[in-house]
């Protein structure tokens, strides 16, 4: 895939096999992943975030299954981990989340 900014815009144009697409807005970032020490610290801060660990778990052990008539209620399990992330990181910080919302939930699954 390749990428290319325009001089002056914030369009972008990228090509994928063959076909070419523009995304307008920002320029897209590689994720960051965290360190396990990152992810062991923020998940020890997150467990003790008694608010946000008590949403996640009404999530993570729904009264009823999620499906089309009752989906998951706002904000979700992942919007939950990231907001905790940008808290504490930082809006732009960069990081891919999904790691430390895995180990919550495999910390709630004991």
């Amino acid at each position: 895939m390749l990428w290319q900014g325009t001089p002056h815009t914030d369009s972008l144009f990228f090509s994928h096999r063959g076909l070419r697409y523009m995304a307008i807005g920002k320029m897209p970032r590689a994720a960051v992943f965290m360190s396990d020490e990152m992810v062991s610290r923020l998940f020890e801060e997150f467990k003790n975030d008694k608010v946000r660990w008590t949403e996640f778990e009404k999530r993570e052990f729904p009264e009823k299954e999620y499906s089309a008539d009752n989906p998951e209620a706002r904000p979700g399990r992942a919007e939950i981990v990231h907001e905790f992330v940008q808290e504490k990181l930082g809006e732009d910080h960069g990081y891919e989340t999904g790691r430390l919302g895995l180990r919550i939930r495999m910390a709630m699954e004991r």
